[in-house]
């Protein structure tokens, strides 16, 4: 059986979406592939998973390229991937470039904007150069990854839970309501649907 390393920084309770992506990733793939999932935190058990912890250290990028590089190499050594899917092209990305397993790094918005200054940029131009794949959740984020740093992206959207976020018949219609779909938090743009709020009274 094909070996796949997930790699990110939390694991839920402690995340974002791109922890959730990944999650439901090596909850779905754990019955095709055997799967590990390396973070730095804990996190709930997931049947057929294995799970390998790395300190949390300040400074990722550099702790993890110097001080804690061998724990990093024992868990690659330990599990032997054929293929890493890394969430986050910094600092997973440049940590584990020299991998010899296939390499498919997942973007998801943060570690590539705003435009990147040395030493970050230089970081993030060595992730790319040495994956074998990049992708993006969407197009806009595959569009811009292009036009600032040069890299292609593959765009694979975030799945839905279905069971969860569905149509319901009952529900009121009006063309008068936005809705807003992400953490409560100034990088998501939280502000500017407060600012549009003001502006437009109507909705």
């Amino acid at each position: 059986m094909k070996k796949l390393l997930i790699v990110l920084t939390f694991l839920p309770p402690k995340s974002g979406g791109a922890e959730h992506v990944a999650w439901e990733l090596a909850q779905r793939l754990a019955g095709d592939f055997e799967v590990h999932m390396m973070a730095t935190s804990g996190g709930y058990k997931l049947p057929n998973v294995d799970l390998h912890h790395v300190p949390y250290l300040p400074l990722l990028t550099a702790s993890y390229s110097t001080l804690a590089r061998y724990k990093i190499k024992s868990i690659l050594d330990e599990v032997s991937p054929d293929t890493i899917h890394i969430h986050r092209a910094v600092p997973w990305g440049y940590v584990l470039r020299s991998a010899k397993s296939a390499k498919i790094i997942t973007c998801h918005g943060s570690e590539v904007f705003p435009l990147k200054k040395h030493p970050e940029r230089f970081f993030l131009m060595s992730a790319f150069r040495r994956a074998d794949v990049v992708t993006t959740p969407s197009r806009w984020l595959a569009k811009y990854v292009e036009a600032k740093y040069g890299q292609k992206c593959a765009t694979i959207p975030s799945g839905v839970d279905t069971n969860t976020f569905r149509p319901i018949p009952s529900a009121r219609k009006s063309d008068d309501v936005v809705l807003f779909v992400g953490r409560f938090m100034r990088a998501k743009g939280i502000l500017d649907i407060v600012e549009a709020a003001r502006s437009l009274p109507k909705y």
